[in-house]
């Protein structure tokens, strides 16, 4: 199954983000700091992530700076109030897919899921 990470601090929008994303039939890992997101976004085990930037302990774009020199080449999607243009050349750098401003419809993030990774149906198996 295809998993999903959102990083996000405030507890209503990470719940309900999740709990939507698993109606969709995605499993959801959540993190409500960059600390645990790192923790959890090992790169076999997430398909993309949202990523809110502004955590209690670094910034989202720290967290998807570690994330992506771990190894980790899912897509990314930037959830946030509070955009500026000094994140814009960082972003082009992580390769950052899509930037959504709150308050996110959950209509465009399922759109944006589908259009990203596909529906929720398991991943292929890998050949070896």
């Amino acid at each position: 199954m295809k998993a999903i990470l959102v990083i996000e601090d405030e507890k209503a929008m990470r719940l309900l983000v999740k709990e939507f994303l698993e109606l969709l039939g995605y499993r959801v890992l959540t993190a409500a700091d960059g600390k645990t997101a790192i923790k959890l976004g090992a790169p076999d085990a997430i398909s993309m992530a949202f990523v809110d930037i502004n955590l209690p302990d670094m910034s989202g774009i720290e967290v998807m700076e570690r994330l992506r020199s771990s190894g980790v080449e899912s897509p990314f999607v930037i959830v946030s109030a509070n955009l500026r243009d000094s994140f814009s050349e960082r972003i082009t750098n992580l390769k950052v897919n899509e930037v959504l401003e709150k308050p996110v419809d959950l209509t465009a993030i399922e759109d944006l899921v589908k259009r990203l990774i596909g529906d929720a149906s398991p991943e292929p198996a890998s050949e070896t």
